[in-house]
């Protein structure tokens, strides 16, 4: 179950970790399939760093779900 879920629009996925892994990221995919949430946020407050993961599921390419990344945020530093 992730984390949140608002508006029962967007799953959110709080982390903690050195990076995301693969692991991080098909867990999230199998919250994101089984609910009615397009939309998803992989957030990782990272010691030196804030990664923040957006997925998009359509369910019309079920056979290709995509992913964006995006790079950490500049300047979050802890």
């Amino acid at each position: 179950m992730p984390d949140k879920i608002i508006n029962n629009y967007i799953l959110l996925e709080l982390k903690s970790k050195q990076f995301i892994t693969k692991e991080d990221i098909d867990q999230f995919w199998k919250y994101l399939k089984g609910s009615q949430c397009k939309l998803g946020f992989i957030i990782n407050f990272a010691p030196d760093q804030l990664t923040i993961k957006r997925i998009v599921y359509d369910t019309a390419r079920n056979q290709h779900p995509q992913a964006t990344h995006h790079k950490p945020i500049p300047g979050s530093h802890t």
